[in-house]
């Protein structure tokens, strides 16, 4: 075992350790302790007060004098992290969508298919293990210094996620990888497959952000999709992060830009878009030379310049929009895809932000600016009833985590919530004034816990909520690896 990994594993004893000591220090667990588990604690509480204090003595030790030798150098670039030892659920990857914003205090209540090719391993250090409360505060520091700037997340379980950022490399920009297991406490630190054209966001391009996403369905099958230098590309990992493969088949699709990618129950779907068109396309999770199964889009009243994929319980809605115009849907249900004839924001117009809490429960907001309203349907997209406007300002976004509760992301920079289906939104969370703000992305992996995603021109945050978005609490980014 190398050092590194050795350190990482004592760090990781004695943050436990000295949790289980000294309660209400440190970042509280979201996830609430089981019955079974509480009775094992308490069974244990005793033991932890001598036994607990004489672990944490000896790791210390050991801590230090494994931190002064000499550095290995034998790097293992294709080890994943240990968080595989979390059991994954397909829920938050499938409901957490893109939108654009920063942070700010807590606010009142917060048909083709080839072989793909390999691409080498990253030529990147060992991943790095730091502690959450030791990492540096990159949100705030200057995207051309080293920051981490966060652009996409994916949980499998409400602890175990990764976060996907762009950072600096030398005199380049490059991807970065974080992943944890215990919702951001504590961040494991990796480079990212080798993407050319990626930039930093910053005041002279506007803050513009790269157009890159990542999903995991499991804590080892994930993908990292966008469009980057007017190109999409698309890369798979099947042992959670440790390696990249670039997929070949966004060439034979003809695809000019990858909307959307979602994962659920058994399969990964993917959106793109096409010089006339659009396409939905399918492959199995498990295999790093996936079989994708494409499939055309109907969009009978004109070629699509926006579509959007949601995905619950092997559910997938599909809607496409040009300009202000919703032109096309599908709905994947019994293995395979049928058109959707009853789309939403019929008489208002798109472009239309879906969300769906389960099978049945959908809601999508439409319409332009100043008069976007939200609807919604409980019958898996069959027929759509109107519950009010959002406000002002356009969503960009939306994410919900149960019947009658809607989070959305405005233009103008604002996160407001919905109990009441949409009826009536207040404000949870505003990002600083600047000169541009985004919410980059919005979603929940339960009923009450979501990951949001803020930025503005050169830096970015990112927020936890445990209540469903009535309230929002700011966690560490990753340092990037030295």
């Amino acid at each position: 075992m190398r050092d590194d990994e050795i350190l990482d594993r004592l760090r990781r004893a004695l943050r436990t350790e000295a949790d289980m000591l000294t309660p209400g220090h440190g970042t509280p667990r979201v996830t609430p302790v089981s019955a079974s588990r509480r009775r094992r604690l308490i069974g244990t509480t005793a033991w932890l007060g001598v036994a607990g204090l004489a672990v944490v003595a000896a790791a210390a030790t050991i801590v230090l004098t494994v931190a002064n030798r000499p550095s290995s150098h034998n790097v293992d670039v294709g080890t994943p992290p240990s968080a595989v030892l979390h059991t994954g659920r397909d829920r938050f990857g499938t409901t957490m969508h893109r939108a654009t914003q920063a942070p700010a205090a807590t606010p009142k209540s917060a048909p083709g298919a080839s072989a793909p090719s390999t691409s080498a391993p990253n030529a990147s250090a060992a991943p790095t293990t730091v502690a959450a409360n030791a990492v540096p505060a990159t949100s705030g520091a200057p995207a051309g210094r080293r920051a981490f700037v966060p652009l996409s997340a994916t949980f499998v379980s409400p602890d175990m996620g990764w976060l996907l950022g762009v950072s600096s490399c030398g005199r380049q920009a490059c991807l970065q990888l974080g992943d944890t297991i215990d919702r951001g406490r504590l961040w494991t630190t990796r480079r990212g497959p080798s993407v050319a054209g990626l930039s930093l966001p910053s005041a002279s391009n506007g803050g513009a952000v790269p157009d890159v996403q990542i999903r995991f369905a499991n804590p080892s099958d994930g993908w990292i999709f966008g469009n980057v230098a007017g190109s999409p590309i698309l890369y798979s990992t099947t042992d959670g992060g440790g390696t990249w493969t670039a997929q070949s088949p966004v060439a034979q699709w003809k695809a000019t830009s990858i909307e959307d990618l979602e994962t659920s129950a058994g399969r990964v779907q993917l959106l793109y878009l096409t010089s006339g068109g659009a396409g939905m396309a399918t492959a199995r999770v498990g295999s790093a030379d996936p079989t994708w199964s494409a499939t055309p889009l109907s969009t009978p009243s004109g070629a699509p310049t926006s579509a959007q994929l949601v995905m619950q319980h092997g559910v997938t809605w599909v809607v496409a929009s040009r300009q202000s115009k919703v032109v096309g849907g599908a709905i994947w249900s019994n293995d395979s895809w049928q058109t959707w004839t009853d789309l939403p924001c019929a008489a208002v117009g798109g472009p239309v932000v879906l969300a769906a809490s389960d099978p049945t429960h959908v809601v999508a907001v439409c319409g332009p600016a100043g008069a976007q309203q939200v609807e919604v349907s409980a019958d898996g997209g069959a027929s759509w009833h109107n519950r009010g406007r959002i406000g002002s300002a356009p969503a960009v976004q939306a994410a919900t985590s149960a019947p009658g509760s809607v989070v959305a992301g405005t233009a103008s920079g604002a996160v407001v919530t919905s109990t009441d289906g949409g009826s009536s939104f207040a404000t949870t969370l505003s990002v600083p004034a600047g000169r541009t703000r985004r919410i980059l992305q919005v979603g929940f992996e339960d009923n009450t816990q979501g990951i949001l995603i803020t930025a503005t021109a050169t830096r970015g945050a990112l927020y936890t909520t445990s209540n469903a978005g009535q309230t929002w609490s700011r966690l560490p980014l990753p340092a990037p690896p030295s």
